[in-house]
């Protein structure tokens, strides 16, 4: 007997690929095989090298393996959960949060009158600059989180003029003790307003470069304001790609670093999106936040953030929300003892060609935007906004084809769900005076579906006839499809078997005014023509298929519309809905 390391041959890639070929049998391989994401990557079904990273050690620049030599085996990563009131504030740090993030200048006093800074630092997450100076009077310690040109972004302005906000962030800077973050780069603004993850980097690095030149204008070096600002990333529910973000924006940050001829690591905090949080189903959001957690810290942020489920109305609701949320972050670091290994990622092939092709991504977006005159000259002529709505636009028609479907939105929906009450959306805020460009809005993913539930709950008439046309193994699969389609518009599918002689006794028996035929192709040639003219002509509002449609639909002229994979599920719902 041969030894085992004698006994298998080791393939070639093309060995591999002519055997996929033949298993394919005529399909394209890239179509098949090959998934494109909005940044432009191609997501490949197999990986056999990556680019070397040999000699990078983690702590040591470019970062790409981590900002820390010792990664998390001494201090995990900070947990750092927000909070509103100061029985939160408390609640949080009992239970095991080691740090605050505070939303509202207004609560900060009552906040750090209750918190020991010496134990827990707590951050300041919005309004900042005009906070700073009562912030470091009452004593913050963690982070005062100035971020004039993320603010500008998703503000649409100022409350004083650009000079002034600088000068400032500038007073600031000197005044703030050593060790706290006085600045940020809020990158999750640009990713809520429809940001693909190589733009996010891409528009974080643009905001780092208003800060150092103006910031240098005003008498601090580089060192200072690097070693100040904080970089705040929202992940979405892609958790290899949430990783490979991180580690991509740690190579374009030091290259950023080293043409100011500086070398300071970043500090990352990281999050869930909000754009992908939903207030359907909102118990998946819970799934979507563990995604979020886990790239972070396989990602090596140094600081993350675990969101609550929803926004609940009921303060029992409000509790069980912030416990998942907290042990969340508590079990995925000291049960699963996700920091106690140093950059798991490095040497994963797909992960490092994802890293390097984000980043040289992210790195030609920075540089265009650069050319043009930086961040804050780019929103002022409306470019950014309008490469965001771009692909918002692109993103928005993935989501309503279902090809980038959504747990409990778009894909199995759950009609009829309990749910927590939730707090009404915040109403927009007014934009302050100065230094006005147009607003980078945020949105959520899941709204265009939450739509139709909501306006689903106001009508008396959800109910939505599938036709089943032969046996069962000839409609069950579109029975299914079309089941999961149509409850996703926030419809109740009452399914029964049809023919030609019972079709009066079917649409009395389900009570319905619209109707899905389902069936099989070779059904639909024989009877979805006449089952169509008889179920309007005893009172259907509307008669689908569920399936394509033939090559002349002039041959079924009472057939409303059809539903098929990938068809735009968003459109046929409201056309059922009559809202088209």
């Amino acid at each position: 007997m041969h030894p085992l390391n004698q006994s298998f041959e080791i393939p070639a890639l093309q060995d591999w690929q002519e055997r996929v070929v033949q298993d394919l049998k005529g399909r394209d391989f890239d179509r098949t095989l090959v998934t494109r994401t909005l940044e432009g990557l191609k997501i490949q079904p197999l990986y056999t090298q990556a680019p070397s990273a040999a000699e990078e050690l983690p702590g040591q620049a470019p970062y790409r393996r981590g900002a820390s030599a010792l990664g998390g085996t001494r201090d995990l990563w900070e947990m750092r959960q927000p909070v509103s009131t100061a029985a939160h504030a408390d609640e949080a740090l009992r239970l095991g949060a080691s740090a605050i993030a505070v939303s509202d200048p207004a609560d900060l006093q009552a906040i750090l009158s209750a918190v020991d800074s010496e134990l827990a630092p707590v951050h300041l997450h919005g309004g900042a600059s005009q906070s700073a100076e009562q912030a470091l009077e009452w004593g913050l310690n963690g982070g005062l989180g100035i971020s004039v040109a993320t603010d500008l972004a998703r503000d649409g302005g100022l409350p004083q003029s650009l000079d002034d906000a600088w000068r400032r962030a500038s007073w600031a800077l000197g005044a703030a003790p050593s060790g706290t973050l006085a600045l940020a780069v809020d990158g999750s603004v640009f990713h809520h307003a429809g940001a693909d993850e190589a733009s996010d980097i891409a528009l974080s690095l643009a905001a780092v470069a208003e800060s150092l030149r103006a910031l240098e204008t005003l008498g601090h070096d580089p060192e200072q304001i690097l070693a100040a600002t904080e970089l705040r990333v929202a992940l979405d529910a892609r958790m290899l790609l949430g990783i490979a973000k991180l580690r991509a924006l740690r190579l374009c940050w030091s290259q950023l670093v080293r043409a100011c001829g500086a070398d300071v690591p970043p500090r990352i905090h990281a999050q869930l999106s909000a754009r992908v949080q939903t207030r359907r189903d909102v118990w998946v959001n819970i799934l979507r936040n563990s995604v979020a957690v886990f790239a972070g810290a396989v990602g090596g942020a140094q600081a993350i953030s675990s969101l609550p489920f929803a926004d609940c109305a009921e303060e029992d609701d409000q509790r069980l929300a912030r416990r998942i949320a907290r042990n969340t972050q508590l079990v995925l670091a000291q049960e699963s003892h996700l920091a106690r290994v140093i950059d798991p990622a490095g040497g994963a092939y797909a992960l490092e060609t994802w890293t390097q092709e984000l980043a040289q991504a992210a790195w030609t977006q920075f540089q265009a935007i650069d050319e043009a005159g930086g961040l804050i000259a780019s929103l002022k002529k409306g470019r950014i906004q309008s490469a965001l709505q771009a692909v918002g636009s692109k993103r928005q028609r993935r989501i309503s084809s279902r090809a980038q479907p959504i747990t409990g939105v778009s894909e199995f929906p759950l009609v009829g769900e309990r749910r927590p009450e939730l707090r009404p959306e915040p109403p927009p805020l007014q934009q302050p005076a100065y230094s006005r460009v147009q607003a980078v809005h945020s949105l959520r993913d899941s709204a265009v579906y939450e739509a139709l539930r909501d306006h689903a709950d106001r009508s008396e008439d959800r109910c939505i006839l599938l036709a089943c046309i032969g046996t069962p193994s000839a409609h069950s699969a579109r029975l299914g499809f079309a089941s999961n389609l149509v409850q996703a518009g926030g419809f109740e599918p009452i399914p029964l078997l049809i023919n030609l002689k019972n079709t009066k006794k079917v649409m009395a028996q389900s009570g319905c005014s619209r109707v899905v035929l389902c069936g099989s192709d070779a059904d639909y040639a024989t009877h979805a023509a006449a089952l169509s003219t008889q179920l309007c002509l005893l009172g259907a509002s509307s008669v689908f298929v569920a399936g394509k449609p033939p090559p002349d639909p002039k041959d079924c002229p009472d057939v409303s519309g059809y539903m098929f994979y990938r068809c735009d599920a968003l459109a046929v719902l409201r056309k059922l809905w009559g809202l088209a």
